[in-house]
């Protein structure tokens, strides 16, 4: 399925190529805070189905309170970070 999507600061816009079997859902209160609804939708790309349209990445950082970070360690796998394609 292919999707269009932004990031938190609007610069930044994307395409990709998703499994709709994958769409995941977050109510934890960090998640209601950063969306300002009760639950954040999520689902994972394959770099390779990944297409920057517009921006430029930059590093981002959220710290998680421990009980939110706890329970997302034990629910995500780690990624192995790559540069998307045409960065510089």
């Amino acid at each position: 399925m292919k999707i269009n999507g932004r990031g938190h600061c609007g610069q930044i816009t994307y395409q990709a190529l998703v499994d709709p079997a994958r769409v995941a859902i977050c109510h934890c209160t960090d998640r209601q805070s950063l969306t300002g609804t009760a639950y954040r939708v999520s689902v994972p790309a394959r770099i390779d189905d990944l297409t920057l349209q517009t921006g430029r990445p930059a590093v981002y950082t959220w710290l998680a309170t421990p009980s939110v970070r706890d329970r997302a360690a034990a629910l995500v796998r780690p990624r192995r970070h790559r540069e998307p394609r045409g960065s510089a």
